[in-house]
């Protein structure tokens, strides 16, 4: 089993990293497990109302019009069975049922004991399963922490229910259809979904299942290294719903919460949300905050669930070559009052600080926080990442070309400079060191001092009626107008 672990930690590792943090990665790999917690077991005390299993002076009660399925695994002498309509009883190799002589048994006090209703257990509640990353961790109970739609099993998820135990679980449900890699039902693990279907089909199938007709198993992982989306955003109101009817969000201690994505309470905390390239690896780089910040004592305590979440809608289209996903990561600690949520702030900022750094290594162009304590929330926007040195270099490509444009414009003189006031006292001052300056050629009709008489330029006196000279130069006269109305 050693072994097989050791396997598997380097098959999910990527190539081409350094191992320096290589125990760290232990936790994590793409495939993720969902198991059942609850049952219809008869050993299991909390499935009667009175919190106890029956003894031999009980009369057992199944309520007759509730249809279910029951494990046992012992062997029980009980007073009266009384049956529903339509069931089934599972035995164990050593289970059996016998008459009780009626005889009395310690801390048992006789009467009436009733199962109690086997359809209260509803598929997208997320208090009704654990996440683990291998099936050796549910022994251990190194559970997942994730956002509540997470609890429920996502699209590429294996599901487990234990080996041996009976269940029935309902299936109320927005969406037409659930995806699932794999399923395992009482030791029997279904990879393909025609197998699956017709195991629906049996009396078993129909008690433990009555909802699950459009279940899909397509023993297929998520292929993408920056992970894949749950696909539970369409049932969030429902697992909300089903959240809230066994547990109350807890008590809100900060001024403005925050509201993570796919989670159904308010926080005190703080969430990062990550743009990222095609090489981001999103196991790689949970390994990453996992060594480097929570396996320290400082944060060891602080929560961390980290998943691809649609882009909110406000920002999505701006850059059409950017993904419509984020990476969002959500830290929680456990302090109240003023310093709720300080601890995960302190944590998130160290993240900024990191990526900053090292995000473009890992593939992270820009990273954004959102806080919130119990004095106020705030939003961080990461620094030099890798977009934002590219976007700095656009910004100064642009400035660039446009003065590049002015230059080019100004040469073929479609764009001139006014004349300032100095230049001209300096061309006065020219003037007056110099001498009169050169006005160039003389320019037989414009020329100042033409004289009156112009010899072979006009033949007759009539031409020369319609052109008047005065000492600015040669204008011709209208002879519509009256000349003299314009002299003064």
């Amino acid at each position: 089993m050693a072994l097989q672990r050791l396997l598997l930690l380097f098959l999910c590792f990527p190539a081409g990293v350094g191992t320096s943090w290589l125990p760290a990665l232990s936790g994590f790999c793409s495939a993720v497990y969902k198991q059942w917690i609850p049952d219809t077991n008869y050993e299991n005390s909390s499935n009667w109302d009175r919190g106890r299993v029956p003894c031999a002076t009980d009369r057992v009660v199944f309520l007759p019009e509730k249809k279910v399925s029951v494990y046992v695994e012992s062997s029980h002498s009980i007073l009266d069975l009384n049956l529903p309509r339509d069931a089934e009883f599972i035995f164990g190799h050593d289970a059996e049922f016998a008459a009780s002589n009626g005889a009395q048994e310690p801390g048992c006090d006789g009467g009436t004991i009733t199962f109690r209703d086997p359809d209260e257990h509803q598929w997208y509640d997320p208090t009704l399963w654990q996440a683990v990353v291998s099936e050796d961790d549910l022994d251990t109970g190194h559970y997942l922490f994730t956002v509540h739609e997470e609890s429920v099993p996502c699209h590429h998820d294996s599901v487990l229910f234990r080996p041996q135990s009976s269940f029935r679980v309902g299936m109320d449900s927005d969406d037409q259809s659930l995806i699932l890699r794999s399923i395992s039902v009482l030791g029997t693990k279904f990879i393909n979904d025609k197998d699956f279907q017709e195991f629906l089909k049996t009396n078993t199938g129909k008690l433990q299942f009555p909802d699950l007709t459009a279940i899909q198993v397509t023993n297929e992982r998520c292929r993408e290294k920056s992970g894949c989306e749950c696909g539970n955003s369409v049932n969030h109101n429902r697992i909300c719903a089903n959240l809230l009817k066994h547990l109350e969000c807890p008590a809100i201690e900060c001024r403005e919460p925050l509201n993570p994505v796919g989670h159904c309470c308010p926080i005190c905390g703080a969430t990062l949300t990550l743009q990222y390239t095609e090489t981001f690896d999103l196991e790689l780089y949970r390994n990453r905050l996992q060594h480097l910040y929570l396996n320290t004592p400082m944060y060891s305590s602080i929560q961390m669930a980290m998943s691809k979440v649609p882009k909110a809608p406000a920002i999505t289209g701006l850059h059409q070559r950017e993904a419509a996903t984020v990476i969002q990561v959500l830290l929680l600690d456990q302090q109240t009052g003023e310093n709720a949520g300080r601890l995960a702030v302190a944590l998130a900022m160290e993240i900024m600080k990191d990526i900053n750094s090292q995000g473009a290594t890992f593939g992270i162009t820009e990273g954004e926080v959102q806080t919130a304590t119990g004095s106020g929330s705030e939003r961080h926007t990461g620094g030099m990442t890798g977009g934002a040195i590219a976007g700095t270099v656009v910004t100064l490509l642009l400035l660039l070309l446009g003065l590049a444009s002015l230059v080019a414009l100004f040469m073929r003189g479609t764009l001139r400079f006014p004349t300032l006031p100095f230049l001209k006292k300096a061309d006065r001052h020219m003037e007056t060191l110099g001498g009169p300056t050169d006005k160039g050629f003389d320019n037989p009709i414009f020329d100042t001092d033409m004289p009156m008489d112009l010899p072979g330029l006009y033949s007759t006196n009539e031409a020369l009626k319609t052109v008047s000279y005065s000492s600015s130069g040669v204008h011709f006269v209208n002879p519509v107008y009256d000349e003299t109305e314009f002299n003064i």
